[in-house]
């Protein structure tokens, strides 16, 4: 959790308290491969929105890998690991409905219109549209 999960939470807490109607929150997620989120905290913080009686919906994750200083095995197993401790955080939340991801192919990621980013590579297939570790990945946290 964070600032602005924290304060998301706060308004929604008290939106709700003020009777005003919200049924779920969208989990804008785009992570970065430096900065690794820790699955049990993305868990709780599921968890804590869906006590408000809210659905959660993961909307869009990526991983910007732009800045990780690492051989290109090493990126794409932070990459992957990444993507499948988002997907089991979801999964064993038992309140996230729904989980996508902001795009398919590097070839075609908002993250190529951003200066600066050259090799982010945030998604789960290639460029060539060659399925990437973190596509394996994903499957793999499905198949548990």
């Amino acid at each position: 959790m964070n600032d602005i999960s924290n304060a998301m939470y706060d308004y929604a807490k008290d939106a709700l308290k003020r009777g005003i109607p919200i049924d779920g929150i969208g989990m804008q997620m785009h992570l970065d491969g430096t900065h690794p989120p820790v699955k049990d905290e993305v868990k709780s913080n599921m968890k804590r929105f869906g006590e408000l009686g809210l659905k959660v919906y993961v909307t869009e994750l990526d991983v910007n890998m732009n800045d990780v200083q690492a051989d290109q095995e090493a990126r794409d197993k932070i990459q992957a690991n990444i993507y499948y401790e988002v997907m089991r955080a979801c999964i064993e939340s038992e309140v996230c409905n729904s989980f996508a991801l902001l795009g398919i192919t590097d070839k075609e990621t908002w993250y190529n219109y951003l200066p600066g980013t050259p090799n982010a590579n945030p998604l789960i297939f290639d460029a060539n549209y060659n399925p990437k570790p973190a596509f394996h990945s994903l499957r793999n946290a499905l198949e548990q």
